[in-house]
């Protein structure tokens, strides 16, 4: 939900916006910039792996056909996940 200039000056910030090709955040809805993506670059959906940390991501990703693998942090503890989702606590995990 964070808002797309606001993405962008962060990864801008950090310095990682050239490893992008477009950034989306709002009001872009999540599953829209995966279906864009997809539809853009013509890429399967089996060839997508998806990152996140909220039920919002999650869904983005069931939408989309995707693979999905959360994020775990003491903000997400209480959100109930089927069992068959990977789930990390941080990169170092995979």
């Amino acid at each position: 939900a964070t808002p797309q200039e606001e993405l962008y000056h962060i990864c801008r910030f950090l310095k990682i916006n050239n490893y992008f090709k477009k950034i989306y955040g709002s009001p872009t809805l999540k599953s829209i910039a995966i279906q864009e993506c997809i539809k853009n670059y013509i890429v399967s959906p089996n060839d997508c792996l998806m990152f996140g940390d909220a039920k919002t991501d999650l869904d983005a990703a069931i939408q989309n056909n995707i693979k999905f693998i959360f994020r775990k942090h003491k903000l997400n503890l209480r959100l109930k996940l089927d069992s068959r989702i990977k789930v990390i606590k941080d990169f170092n995990d995979i």
